[in-house]
């Protein structure tokens, strides 16, 4: 959202307008929140890959089982479409939320509200709050003295993270209701 270009410091020390936009967005505001979407989702996305291992590892049960004449579990249904000649394939019964399961979804609930929680918690301290403010005061090497930095466009950037945080405030809410539902 911010380029180093439209950041300007009162002074013409070589570095300092360099140094100070570094001081003043050490990671935009638009990657910091496209980091926070790929580190929240992630836990998600594993516990998608682990029910994915456990269907594909009843369905192998259920066909192992079914190769040596042992039928683990019937369906009243399928036992129907067998007598009445229909020959239906139906899809394995999802795996229901409990056991090591639930215990799989509650821990990735509870890392999302962890990562949500802490990415929070970073853009603050590492803005030093939620408003953007127009003028930055700076006081690094190789400046001489403290140099006033003017930001491009602080009212549009206050308003994204803003936005952000709105965002990201509903999805924790929403993981720790989930969490209390379960």
């Amino acid at each position: 959202m911010t380029s180093e270009a439209n950041f300007v410091c009162n002074t013409n020390q070589p570095g300092c307008t360099s140094v100070c936009y570094d001081k003043a967005f050490p990671i935009s505001h638009f990657r910091y929140f496209v980091l926070q979407v790929i580190f929240v989702s992630t836990p998600t996305i594993f516990y998608f890959g682990y029910v994915a291992l456990r269907v594909r590892r009843i369905k192998k049960d259920a066909e192992e089982g079914f190769d040596r004449g042992t039928v683990k579990k019937t369906n009243s249904h399928s036992e129907e479409a067998r007598k009445s000649g229909r020959a239906e394939e139906e899809a394995p019964e999802a795996p229901r939320l409990k056991g090591r399961l639930l215990c799989a979804y509650a821990l990735s609930i509870f890392l999302k509200v962890l990562l949500e929680v802490g990415f929070m918690s970073g853009l603050y301290f590492l803005y030093n709050g939620f408003y953007i403010a127009a003028k930055f005061e700076c006081h690094r090497n190789p400046c001489p003295h403290t140099v006033d930095c003017f930001v491009s466009r602080p009212t549009e950037k206050t308003i994204f993270v803003v936005y952000t945080q709105v965002v990201s405030g509903v999805s924790l809410l929403l993981n720790l209701l989930e969490l209390l539902h379960l």
